[in-house]
């Protein structure tokens, strides 16, 4: 019963910490769009795709193989196994974001109509740090210590939230301001995590140890992270180039709504991993499934629910909270939400396929929608507009889904095969 009481407790603060993050990261859209026009969204937006981008490779090398390899590190071990993942995610961080600063001067080259050179220093910068910050709060979670994590996202995200309100009702803000004040939000909750965590190790012999495990899970999730940025993102770059970067305001507009969705999505990522590693090691492969069947249908539910009433009032809820800039885009907010049901079926078979360590589907999978992408996105665009990018996001996710489900029925008829030849 203790058990039981003590996980709800975890369950209801994580979905309290990534209400809070969607919430702000809502609520932060809306006020560039609002403040600093629909451009300026657009730039913004881009500017954040690229550290996305990096931090999703942080989650392939870092994060993920930390949720499902960390609970299954023995006692005597763990302390030295969180210190020296410390020590690398410190040192991808730093290198990752002198690339990106590099990258962003050379890009000015190529597509100057961004904007984008003046933002290079700042844009790496918070790279920098929110990769710390992510790090850290992810430690927390996975060691249980979820009202850590809590109060570290509030400093970072809901202080965030306070000064850029501040700021922009007593000033006339620009975006650059926008990121000094994640920066500076980011770097407390970022020093306030080193502080109460582990401190980096340079034992050499344990760091290579892990990178060698981490690596089994992490080889294909790297690959997985390119393209899935190229699969995800391509369409939105591709309109950026064909129609500039109002078009990414308004397809980042809508998308900034059905964000609301990560409350669960990233929630659940915050917990699932462990507990699924958990049911497959106490219970075998029934317990998992039987697990991530739960995970379905509940967060199917929800999902429908909400993508429900966004699709209903799309068009009321985009100029209530935009203005009118977006007035006429309601059929914008309608695909993603119908996008968003798909999106999160797939999570579960994923979070089963990386409790058997095998990520290889994942990395077919975006092979897929990459290919996809790169050679259908200019004709669906130049032939359908806005309507071409979402159509493409959803067939993405779709071939996706599709994988996910075959590569996850496989998986477990070979386990269930080698369960009853050792019973036998």
């Amino acid at each position: 019963m203790k058990k039981l009481i003590h996980k709800a407790k975890n369950l209801s603060w994580t979905i309290l910490d990534q209400g809070m993050v969607s919430g702000v990261n809502f609520a932060v859209g809306i006020l560039i769009a609002r403040f600093l026009g629909v451009k300026e969204f657009g730039i913004f937006s881009l500017l954040l795709m690229a550290i996305l981008f990096v931090q999703s490779i942080q989650k392939a090398v870092i994060i993920t193989p930390m949720m499902s390899v960390g609970p299954k590190i023995k006692e005597s071990e763990r302390n030295l196994y969180y210190q020296v993942l410390t020590t690398q995610q410190l040192a991808f961080s730093f290198i990752s974001s002198l690339l990106l600063y590099l990258g962003m001067i050379l890009s000015d080259l190529f597509f100057p109509q961004w904007e984008i050179i003046d933002y290079a220093f700042y844009v790496s910068l918070t790279l920098f740090l929110s990769q710390n910050q992510d790090f850290f709060r992810r430690v927390f979670f996975v060691n249980g210590k979820v009202i850590h994590a809590f109060f570290n996202d509030l400093i970072s995200y809901g202080g965030r939230l306070i000064i850029l309100v501040a700021v922009f009702m007593t000033s006339e803000p620009a975006l650059i301001h926008v990121f000094l004040i994640m920066c500076f939000t980011l770097f407390l909750s970022g020093i306030l995590g080193y502080f109460m965590l582990f401190k980096p190790s340079l034992n050499y012999l344990y760091n290579i140890k892990i990178i060698k495990r981490h690596w089994r899970l992490s080889r294909y999730l790297i690959g997985s992270a390119l393209l899935q940025w190229t699969s995800g993102n391509y369409f939105i770059i591709v309109a950026g180039i064909l129609f500039g970067p109002v078009s990414v305001g308004i397809l980042r507009a809508a998308g900034n709504i059905i964000g609301i969705t990560n409350v669960i999505l990233q929630g659940l990522e915050n917990i699932i991993p462990q507990s699924a590693s958990r049911q497959f090691v106490e219970l075998g492969l029934q317990g998992l499934k039987s697990y991530l069947s739960k995970v379905f249908i509940y967060g199917v539910i929800v999902i429908s629910f909400i993508a429900l009433i966004l699709g209903t009032f799309a068009e009321t809820i985009l100029v209530l909270l935009y203005g009118n800039d977006l007035s006429g885009y309601g059929f914008v907010l309608i695909w993603y939400a119908a996008n968003s049901v798909l999106a999160f079926s797939a999570i579960p078979l994923f979070i089963g396929l990386r409790t058997f360590e095998n990520t290889k589907p994942l990395f077919i999978s975006y092979c897929a929608t990459s290919i996809f992408s790169i050679f259908s996105a200019k004709f669906l665009l130049e032939s359908f507009g806005i309507n071409g990018v979402l159509f493409g996001l959803l067939a993405n996710t779709t071939i996706i889904l599709s994988i996910a489900f075959i590569s996850f029925r496989r998986e477990c008829k070979i386990i269930e095969k080698k369960e009853q030849s050792m019973g036998s």
